[in-house]
Order: structure tokens, then sequence, then C-alpha cells
């Protein structure tokens, strides 16, 4: 005995979104990863502390992001017998794992700079650092424009 038709075609539209998401973020996914290295060469480049923060940020979203792409087919799956509330609780737990790993790098890397401070500093090349971060900014504006538009 089949599901009923309605129900059919509600799973299966689904998974057509589902699948439409899982390519918009591989997309995404890329794009992220490839900023993060971009980030990482300029934190070694300038020796800047907090390009280095925020590429280290930015890779440990990246590296959380990965898993997602495999959670996002479960949560359109429909509930069923053994999993009454569908695969919603995942998600939950997923964002906790995430929210402490970057609560914890954030720690880390605040208490390397502290150390850093109390040790003398470093010398970075001021208009190196803001041209990269005005570059990114405008990128990420730019970025912001085209989805809005996108829709």
């Amino acid at each position: 005995m089949g599901l009923p038709t309605e129900r059919r075609r509600d799973y299966a539209r689904r998974e057509k979104n589902a699948e439409k998401g899982k390519i918009r973020h591989d997309r995404f996914t890329v794009r992220k990863f490839v900023f993060v290295i971009i980030e990482l060469i300029m934190a070694i480049y300038t020796s800047s502390q907090a390009v280095l923060l925020d590429a280290v940020y930015d890779a440990v979203e990246f590296i959380m992001l990965l898993p997602s792409i495999f959670l996002i087919p479960l949560l359109y799956k429909p509930s069923n017998e053994k999993h009454p509330f569908g695969y919603l609780q995942i998600e939950s737990m997923f964002v906790v794992v995430k929210g402490v790993t970057m609560t914890a790098v954030t720690l880390g890397l605040i208490a390397n700079n502290i150390e850093i401070m109390f040790h003398g500093g470093r010398s970075v090349s001021f208009h190196t650092v803001a041209y990269f971060e005005l570059a990114a900014s405008i990128l990420g504006v730019a970025v912001f424009i085209y989805l809005k538009n996108k829709k």
C-alpha cells in the first residue's frame, strides 16, 4: 500500500526543494572556501591578528557548513514512526555545536591577542589591511545586492 497521491506530491516537492537548496549551498561553499584561503594569505602576508581572527572565524564557519550539506535533505523528510517530529532536532543540535565551537575559537584568539599585546604587539601595514577589508566589505555589499535582486 503506497502513500496517498497528495502526500506523494508533497514529498516529491520537498525533495525537489531540498535538491535546489543543496545546489545553492554547494556553490556558496566553494565561494566561502576561496574567500577563507584569500583571508589566510592576507593574514600571513600582513601579520595582522584582526585578519587572522576573521580568517579563522570564517574557516570554522566553513568547516561547520560542510555537515549541513548532508543535513539539508534530512530536514525535508516527512515525520514517521521512528521520528515522529521529523529530523528538525538535528538542526537544533547542530546549531548548538556550531555556537560552542565558534565561541571557543573566538575566546582562544582573543586570549592569543591579549598575550601578543603584553609582549609589545606587532607592526602591521595598516594600509594593506585597510584596503583588503574595504575590498572585502564592498564585495560583501555587492553579493548582498545581487542576492536581493535575484529573487
